[in-house]
């Protein structure tokens, strides 16, 4: 039996199904579970959806908005497609931080209903935020010549040269710098006016 101090009410008809014996609203013929808040209409779990998704989402609308504008504006570039990417990788990091603190802080000692989604969101958001990062600094590099060849990620890579030196006629704002035997580290020297 349902309490008679229960305020579900049923999700299609939104009839109270307190102090009903069966699971089967008497008004439209709906079953329903109590304890699951998809198969019931409830204030307190309305509260709940509000809290934990609407609130969050919106902060995280709000923090990466905020950040990505907030860096466009600090730093001056000449590449405008090129700015945008870089910084919207670190303004969905910190939309992904934001979002997370609000649901720990409406959460409070409470364990997370939907943690499983939670961890993806999180998941994603750092996949997302780092791709656009990476894309942003220049992507995937490749070149070769006949005396060696170099590989990148963004900014950052490796390069080996058969003749001792790096080649000079890959991209000639490259800094580089030795490591070992014919192996060197190079990092792309325009990306520091960014």
């Amino acid at each position: 039996m349902i309490p008679q101090t229960s305020d579900i009410q049923c999700i299609q008809c939104r009839y109270p199904l307190r102090g009903l014996e069966n699971h089967r609203c008497p008004e439209c013929g709906r079953d329903f579970d109590p304890y699951d808040p998809r198969t019931v209409y409830s204030p307190r779990h309305r509260r709940i959806f509000w809290q934990l998704l609407v609130v969050p989402t919106a902060a995280w609308v709000c923090i990466v908005v905020a950040v990505h504008v907030g860096l466009l504006h600090l730093c001056e570039t000449r590449d405008a497609r090129l700015k945008n990417l870089i910084f919207l990788g670190p303004a969905i990091l910190a939309g992904w931080a934001g979002r997370a603190l609000v649901r720990i802080w409406n959460l409070g000692a409470h364990a997370d209903p939907a943690w499983r989604s939670e961890r993806a969101f999180a998941i994603c958001s750092w996949v997302v935020g780092i791709s656009f990062l990476f894309i942003g600094c220049g992507g995937y590099r490749d070149w070769s010549c006949p005396h060696g060849w170099a590989r990148g990620l963004g900014p950052v890579g490796v390069a080996y040269s058969a003749v001792g030196g790096p080649c000079r006629n890959y991209v000639p704002n490259l800094q580089r710098f030795h490591v070992t035997g014919n192996w060197y580290v190079w990092f792309d020297g325009d990306l520091g006016e960014y």
